[in-house]
């Protein structure tokens, strides 16, 4: 699921994985960091995050996916 929240001005997508619900923070300008933020039942946490300046959509799709199975999440 896609959200967009207008107070924040962020955009992210939401989805399940094998530990609950996964969100990847969008960056809404250049040189900020993608998130990846775990909602658990004790609120949302960083599980980490990087920089996809330069990075083509695919290469971002890549790391994201590599993310979560090194994490064991996928």
């Amino acid at each position: 699921m896609i959200e967009h929240n207008r107070d924040d001005n962020t955009t992210s997508i939401r989805f399940g994985t094998t530990a609950g619900l996964v969100r990847i923070l969008l960056p809404v300008a250049e040189g900020f960091e993608f998130n990846v933020i775990h909602d658990s039942d004790t609120g949302p946490r960083i599980l980490g995050s990087f920089r996809g300046d330069s990075l083509s959509v695919r290469a971002i799709a890549f790391r994201i996916s590599e993310f979560l199975r090194t994490r064991g999440l996928k």
